[in-house]
């Protein structure tokens, strides 16, 4: 009973960890200063290029600006991990399988699994 008491004390520390993390906003200051911020590196960046790349500024310069726009949107795209969109978490899969794993351990005869739906239809080509 203790060691359950101990792992369930555990777990109702990182459920709360992760309530903060996803009731916490980000002020819409710091998103305002990171997008400025970036746009304005990216079109300074040719003019601090052009004298170690020459013709090459405007390609390095696309990569770089590239490589920092996307960062943003990932940044932007992971501020909020726990909800239902496809980029999200997948915390129903992963409930199912802790849930599986402990039925399995206490050789629980009632539960029987729910079958898997099947896969999602996808625009494939198959030749």
């Amino acid at each position: 009973m203790q060691a359950m008491q101990h792992n369930l004390n555990a777990l109702s520390d990182v459920i709360g960890g992760c309530e903060r993390l996803a009731s916490t906003p980000l002020p819409f200051s710091y998103s305002v200063m990171i997008h400025r911020t970036i746009y304005l590196f990216c079109v300074l960046l040719p003019f601090g290029l052009v004298d170690g790349a020459g013709l090459l500024t405007p390609l390095f310069s696309l990569l770089v600006a590239y490589a920092f726009m996307a960062l943003e949107a990932i940044a932007a795209q992971i501020e909020d991990p726990f909800g239902l969109e496809e980029n999200d978490l997948a915390l129903n899969a992963i409930c199912e399988a802790i849930e599986s794993a402990l039925h399995d351990m206490a050789a629980d005869p009632a539960f029987v699994r729910a079958p898997k739906p099947p896969p999602p239809a996808r625009d494939y080509l198959l030749d």
